[in-house]
């Protein structure tokens, strides 16, 4: 006999159900969701044939034509500037990522000089000591040290010419003396700059000689470390000179008028800034536009993941062939319900159920009662154990048994056919409405009484 079908569906069990699922619900909702909005994402995904130079130019020609020849020509040399200016300003930005003065710390770079006193060989000591003479000196030995910038970095090692260009300094002060300075994170890599400079030095002292008549001589070598304000003077001109070279090219277009500005942008994106530089991608494959997420697909996947959930613990509620609720018992079989216990604390209430169920017994005088019941979890068998010994202690001339499974084992049965009177402890949810069946027929072949029924929910 298929026992659900006798019941009508308890729609507020069902809700009740369904509501302690609920972080189960969510769940579900939110992968769904997450599922539906990586279709979006991928099915976004539209794709557009590569420009081919007959389209480019037939578009340049068609923006071309909105314009005068006059803002025509003004559009088209701004458009050059633009590239020019913003290839300079790549270029900048690519060097700066390589190059040492970048990489400098300030605050603990070494600083490696050599000083160089200049004096007039064709005057005495009374000269004017105010007149200084090391001025054209030092602008002949920073030429010659730019000129062999690429001999002094073979010397250094890993440096570059341009690194040599932007870090070696060289200056002169009233005391006719030269300085030439070099700085590095790395000490050896410091001094090496400044022996290969005062090599090349000592060359252009004797030029100084023949052209100025100045006398040329290396006054000594010094190091330092530690925060030296030079060093980041250098850096914000290097970063200052980026700035610079892209606000120029950002303001080519600030004057434009809106056609001038759709007929510069097209010239930039597709040319070298000429309408007759046209550059067209070489790559034929379609290429991807932009992707994106669909808020529609995401809210119908949290809906249908959350509809799918409920429907399944509801379809799984309507086709179980288990116990639902406690009054199943009394509406399928017409089994009293003595009472119910909630599985998470079968402790409580244990003690009045036992106290009716006593003086049921007594007052039936009972010689000998079973408890027994189809679910066999460690609740049940807990709850039974418990039960049974607390009837004992207010039913002393009453045999009271507790039967484990008395649809598994035959000393089960014969223990329930030695009883006056049974007990059923059924559990919603594991207890099957044949077992339940099973066990009254049972009672009943026995000629067994049921005090009723215990339902552990």
């Amino acid at each position: 006999m298929n026992y659900k079908n006798e019941l009508e569906i308890d729609l507020l069990d069902l809700l009740k159900r369904l509501l302690k699922k609920w972080y189960v619900l969510g769940a579900c909702a939110v992968v769904l969701a997450l599922a539906a909005a990586a279709f979006s994402y991928v099915r976004s995904g539209k794709t557009q044939p590569a420009p081919s130079a007959t389209a480019v130019t037939s578009q340049i020609n068609t923006l071309k034509s909105a314009l005068s020849e006059d803002d025509a020509l003004i559009t088209e040399a701004a458009a050059e500037i633009y590239k020019t200016e913003m290839a300079y300003y790549h270029d900048l930005l690519n060097d700066a990522k390589t190059s040492a003065l970048m990489k400098l710390n300030p605050a603990s770079a070494y600083k490696e000089s050599a000083v160089f006193s200049v004096t007039d060989a064709s005057k005495d000591s009374s000269s004017d000591p105010s007149e200084s003479i090391a001025s054209p000196v030092g602008v002949l030995i920073d030429s010659e040290l730019r000129a062999n910038a690429e001999e002094i970095a073979k010397k250094a090692g890993t440096l570059t010419s341009d690194d040599i260009l932007k870090i070696l300094i060289v200056k002169t002060d009233s005391s006719n003396t030269v300085t030439v300075s070099f700085y590095s994170n790395d000490k050896d890599e410091a001094s090496a700059v400044i022996n290969a400079a005062v090599a090349i030095a000592d060359k252009a002292a004797s030029k100084a000689k023949e052209t100025f008549g100045y006398d040329v001589k290396l006054a000594g070598t010094y190091s330092t470390f530690g925060f030296d304000k030079a060093v980041s003077d250098l850096q914000y001109a290097y970063t200052s000179n980026l700035s610079t070279v892209l606000a120029t090219a950002k303001s080519v277009s600030s004057t434009l008028t809106k056609e001038q500005t759709d007929y510069f942008n097209y010239l930039i994106a597709h040319t070298d800034g000429s309408p007759d530089d046209v550059i067209v991608e070489t790559n034929t494959d379609p290429t991807p536009v932009k992707r994106s997420v669909s808020k529609k697909y995401i809210l119908l996947g949290f809906l249908g993941g959350g509809f799918l959930a409920v429907m399944y613990y509801s379809l799984r509620y309507i086709f179980s062939s288990r116990l639902r609720t406690s009054d199943d018992v009394n509406t399928l079989f017409g089994l009293s319900v003595i009472g119910t216990v909630n599985k998470a604390n079968i402790e409580k209430g244990i003690e009045m159920l036992a106290a009716e169920l006593a003086l049921d017994i007594n007052k039936k005088n009972a010689k000998s009662v079973s408890i027994i019941g189809s679910s066999t979890t460690d609740a049940s068998d807990s709850f039974k154990a418990k039960l049974g010994s607390l009837i004992k202690e207010k039913c002393s001339g009453t045999d009271i048994k507790v039967i484990k499974n008395v649809l598994g084992l035959e000393s089960d049965m014969k223990l329930l056919s030695d009883s006056e009177y049974a007990v059923l402890v059924e559990q919603t949810d594991v207890s099957k409405y044949e077992d339940v069946a099973s066990e009254l027929e049972l009672c009943k072949k026995y000629e067994v009484n049921t005090l009723g029924s215990i339902v552990i929910k």
